[in-house]
């Protein structure tokens, strides 16, 4: 028996889990006029602290979820478990903002902002369905 750790990869079926949990809450959240002036409202500082948390409060998960005593951390895998579980959910977030036209392509920032705060929460959700 070999204590070789697998290689770091996401799979197909990883980043389906991760679209579906994404959408399941981004959906609700993006449909709401009241989103859509937060992203717009708040400032670059505020939307870059709700990124960062949403990436530690993932990565929190994704440690404890996935971490092995027996075979160490895995940190490789780490950090590309929950750098994918973000960057698939801040897509789904902004492609679904986009059909229901609330990602305005002349605003780029106003685009991003409504992207950042739906894909706050939706992310949370990803991160669940992910976890098999």
């Amino acid at each position: 028996m070999t204590n070789e750790k697998p290689a770091a990869r996401v799979q197909w079926v990883d980043i389906t889990q991760m679209l579906v949990g994404a959408m399941a809450l981004a959906f609700p959240v993006a449909t709401a006029e009241e989103i859509w002036n937060l992203g717009t409202e708040l400032s670059t500082g505020r939307l870059l602290a709700l990124q960062i948390g949403a990436m530690t409060i993932i990565g929190f998960y994704v440690f404890h979820a996935f971490d092995d005593p027996e075979k160490g951390t895995d940190w490789k895998s780490f950090f590309l478990r929950t750098w994918s579980i973000y960057f698939v959910t801040f897509f789904a977030c902004a492609l679904l903002l986009w059909v229901v036209n609330r990602f305005p392509f002349d605003d780029l920032g106003v685009a991003l902002g409504r992207t950042v705060v739906v894909a706050f929460p939706a992310a949370f959700a990803a991160t669940i369905f992910s976890s098999r």
